[in-house]
């Protein structure tokens, strides 16, 4: 298995589990220049590591920035894509099964966003809940434990983890990952 063969899978993973039908434009860059894009959305090498662009529900992905030997970048892109689930449910909020107060504030995060950097990006709810989304995720499936940065709010960490271990059961977990056919630690043996 490649890798954009693995990320289009654990991409299609994370739909089945948040419940999404509709999936983001995956792009993944390597050496430089852009490897794969997936709807040939208009989009040149950028030097991130990771974005999710709301104007065309790119999940973007540069792997000259993300360590392979640990496969770090499995953070970017499912923070990434939990970032693209939180647009979505804006979007499309009679849809939503997320509290309406959580996605008035996710809305006021994405208005009026704080770039890494700032102190005031670690408030935000939108990273709070895409970080300790992530973490959850990570553990379960890999069995490992992930650093969450000191500077979130311990509290709203919490708040997220319970609600997720409610929402995302291990059942259900494996359960989708049999849908899309997918040994996450397949990862661990792509060559590049």
């Amino acid at each position: 298995m490649e890798i954009v063969e693995y990320y289009k899978k654990y991409i299609e993973f994370l739909g089945l589990v948040l419940r999404l039908k509709i999936k983001p434009n995956l792009v993944i860059a390597k050496n430089k220049k852009i490897i794969y894009n997936d709807q040939e959305v208009d989009i040149k090498y950028i030097d991130i590591n990771a974005k999710f662009f709301t104007e065309h529900n790119i999940i973007y992905i540069n792997l000259d920035k993300h360590n392979m030997e640990t496969h770090d970048e499995i953070f970017s892109v499912t923070h990434e894509y939990r970032h693209f689930f939180q647009y979505q449910q804006i979007l499309n909020p009679n849809m939503s099964s997320e509290d309406k107060n959580i996605l008035a504030i996710w809305k006021h995060n994405f208005d009026n966003y704080i770039n890494f950097g700032n102190e005031d990006f670690y408030k935000q709810d939108i990273e709070v809940d895409a970080n300790t989304f992530t973490i959850f995720i990570i553990q379960k499936l890999f069995n490992r434990n992930c650093y969450i940065n000191s500077k979130f709010d311990i509290n709203k960490i919490e708040k997220y983890l319970d609600i997720y271990a409610k929402k995302y059961t291990n059942r259900k977990i494996k359960s989708n990952l049999k849908k899309v056919k997918l040994d996450v630690f397949d990862l661990f043996k792509i060559k590049y």
